[in-house]
């Protein structure tokens, strides 16, 4: 016994309707869902942006475009601060790439700052209140080091790499002992020297441990010692 299939012709407006929804289906949500991209590359023309939002809608993580191409990463978890990658054209220095730490009520930078530009890098803190301190390469002349900022009077850790500062000693005494504000773990090497008012003298370190070190002069009237000592 054969069976005999008949295939009924789908009617041309049933054919219109089932096109007409699946493009309203595509218009009311324009997503690339789980779609990869092999090989070839994703071109947004006009100078969008690319978008990841939480679910709440909030921004996360966007790629815009633009004269200034920017990355902006804001952290999910009720940040006030977000990471803004910035690449600009600058009329001495060609193109240069900068990230920053900014708030993110307005945008202003109120942190951290790396800055690679062709002539100079910069390594920079740079709060919203109060100055600029950085380690530069570069800034004022090629091969050249800078450091914009001060250095703590006698601020020390165990592990700190410098310690220096400066003490007043006055009349009576021909030697001056400094304890470190914390032991030192390694050696400390102190470079010391002293001021005296009243003429040239002769002084040397008598003493020198991760504690402490121990600075001998001719003499008694007042001094002020400066001195700067390097953990090895």
């Amino acid at each position: 016994m054969s069976m005999k299939r008949v295939r009924q012709k789908q009617d041309l407006f049933d054919i219109i309707k089932e096109l007409q929804d699946r493009i309203a289906s595509l218009e009311r949500s324009p997503r690339a869902g789980t779609t990869s991209i092999d090989s070839g590359e994703l071109t947004i023309n006009g100078g969008g942006s690319i978008v990841v939002r939480d679910s709440a809608g909030t921004p996360i993580l966007s790629i815009n475009g633009g004269n200034q191409p920017t990355i902006v990463m804001q952290p999910n978890g009720g940040t006030d601060y977000k990471i803004v990658q910035l690449g600009w054209e600058s009329p001495t220095q060609g193109g240069a790439f900068q990230i920053t730490v900014n708030q993110l009520s307005d945008g202003s930078l109120d942190g951290g700052k790396i800055l690679l530009m062709r002539d100079a890098v910069y390594l920079s803190h740079q709060p919203l209140v109060g100055e600029e301190s950085f380690y530069g390469a570069g800034v004022y002349a090629e091969g050249q080091l800078f450091m914009k900022g001060t250095f703590g009077n006698n601020m020390a850790t165990d592990k700190a790499a410098v310690i220096c500062g400066s003490v007043a000693v006055g009349a009576g005494v021909s030697s001056y002992t400094h304890t470190y504000a914390a032991p030192s773990d390694g050696t400390m090497v102190p470079v010391v020297q002293m001021v005296n008012t009243a003429g040239a003298l002769g002084g040397c370190l008598t003493a020198m441990s991760d504690t402490a070190f121990t600075f001998a002069w001719t003499g008694t009237l007042a001094k002020t010692i400066n001195y700067w000592a390097f953990r090895i």
